[in-house]
């Protein structure tokens, strides 16, 4: 199962270091921008972003909403950092592709059932996937668990807003119910049995 797993900029893993011809590039730019070499390097990493600003080049972004979601199809990013640097793409729109002709297809070429990704840090994750998360990749979850710890001090309205979301009001801080908290709240669900699986589709905006 693979899922994003960068939080914040002091949990990501070590990007590797640029080829050297990239290096000799960098190092002319920064060079006539009167920059030192180090710091220049430092504003655009990792390597990709390295060469996106380097070159104006904007990378692909793949995004699997289906035709059944056209309406938050966009042909360009609302955010600026992201408008800069990538360029979306909806192939399953292009196709006509509906969320039944894509469970279809993987049906026909005898895979198993696709379940909704998203991002490990999702707030619109149902408990089951928390749970299968806490299970499957315990890393990961302690990763959510200390950002929802982290943010917590932070929120203004926490008894509405938490990762979550999938529980009432008042029941919505991860890292309260991973300590134990919110009793009532099942620490053991199936996808099977979990009727709240797939109700929040992932809303993050363009």
């Amino acid at each position: 199962m693979w899922r994003e797993r960068v939080l914040y900029e002091d949990v990501r893993e070590a990007e590797p270091e640029p080829p050297e011809e990239m290096k000799e590039l960098l190092s002319a730019i920064a060079a006539t921008v009167g920059a030192d070499y180090d710091v220049a390097v430092s504003q655009i990493d990792p390597v990709k972003k390295r060469k996106i600003r380097v070159t104006g080049e904007r990378l692909v972004k793949v995004i699997g909403y289906d035709v059944d979601e056209r309406r938050r199809v966009r042909d360009r990013f609302d955010n600026p950092w992201e408008h800069e640097r990538f360029t979306p793409w909806y192939p399953l729109v292009e196709a006509g592709m509906g969320r039944e002709d894509c469970v279809a297809l993987i049906t026909d070429e005898g895979l198993p059932p696709a379940y909704k990704s998203s991002c490990t840090f999702c707030p619109s994750n149902s408990l089951s996937e928390w749970i299968e998360l806490r299970d499957v990749e315990p890393e990961a979850f302690a990763q959510a668990i200390e950002m929802s710890r982290r943010a917590h001090p932070t929120l203004e309205s926490p008894e509405v807003v938490g990762l979550m979301r999938c529980n009432p009001h008042g029941k919505r801080q991860l890292h309260v119910w991973a300590d134990g908290g919110y009793p009532d709240i099942p620490k053991s669900l199936s996808r099977a049995d979990d009727e709240g699986l797939d109700n929040m589709p992932c809303e993050c905006a363009l």
